[in-house]
């Protein structure tokens, strides 16, 4: 079970890629943060390494590819095929975390053997993706010039990287790094464990009373769902209400107006999410 087919109230394994990093490649904060802990406990309970756990994804994903392939090509068709699988991944990975990300490939079957000729494996840095993607819109290709310089932040799930490239030929498209690049474990997980951190300090021990499901309607339906995309600090006196579902109030007030941000009727009124700390 993967992806959309995991059920609403399910507890799946996440953010395990994190875990390709070495312990020395990551401060202690962000050791510690609760994603990666989680991520740390499910693949203890399941008995996996992180490559594992990356490799029974990438099977899940590769299957669903070649399903999806042969849709709309024939079996002679797609054997008569050479295939060049490329693989993003973050800019500022080294060398053993790719090299994990190769073998989990390969035990995902990925690179398994083909009468027509070896597999060809590529990694590419995930803001070098975001860029060539970009540029290579269509209408888009006009407005290119060489020497064109572009700062690219690709601003993911777990990792943020910023570089700088200089567009070399333009047909096809070459770029090359203008500036060394950088970046850092301070992605999207990261501003969703502060988001949750908050609402846990407001609500103290009720939030130990909330199910799966509620935390869930919490975190996904109104957060990451919901304020995240658009979220702009506060100029106008908005109000961000967070419904707290009535299961965190069990013999408790549903009003707690002491201190900010309030709570009423069952519901935490935030005039603005901060402080978010980053690691």
């Amino acid at each position: 079970m993967w992806g959309y087919g995991i059920p609403h109230d399910g507890d799946p394994v996440r953010w395990f890629k994190l875990l390709l990093l070495r312990d020395e490649d990551m401060t202690e904060e962000q050791r510690q943060s609760e994603p990666l802990l989680r991520a740390r406990k499910l693949m203890r309970e399941t008995d996996k390494t992180a490559t594992d756990l990356v490799a029974d994804y990438l099977r899940l994903l590769w299957q669903h590819t070649m399903e999806t392939i042969h849709r709309f090509r024939s079996k002679s068709v797609i054997s008569a095929l050479t295939f060049h699988v490329v693989i993003t991944v973050p800019a500022i990975w080294k060398d053993y975390a790719r090299k994990a990300m190769e073998e989990a490939a390969r035990n995902a079957g990925i690179l398994q053997a083909r009468p027509i000729g070896p597999t060809t494996l590529t990694f590419v840095p995930e803001p070098e993706a975001a860029a060539l993607v970009t540029l290579c819109e269509r209408g888009r290709e006009h407005n290119i010039e060489t020497n064109d310089v572009y700062v690219i932040c690709d601003a993911g799930g777990g990792t943020v990287d910023l570089i700088t490239y200089r567009v070399g030929e333009l047909d096809p498209i070459e770029m090359h790094e203008a500036v060394i690049g950088t970046g850092g474990l301070c992605g999207g997980i990261f501003v969703d464990e502060a988001f949750e951190t908050l609402c846990r300090d407001r609500l103290g021990r009720q939030w130990n009373k909330l199910s799966p499901t509620g935390v869930k309607s919490i975190l996904k339906d109104q957060w990451e769902y919901g304020y995240k995309p658009t979220y702009k600090p506060n100029t106008d006196g908005r109000e961000f209400v967070i419904s707290v579902p009535a299961e965190a109030f069990q013999g408790a007030e549903l009003d707690d107006q002491s201190r900010k941000p309030f709570i009423k009727n069952g519901r935490i009124h935030f005039s603005r999410f901060a402080p978010i700390h980053l690691p």
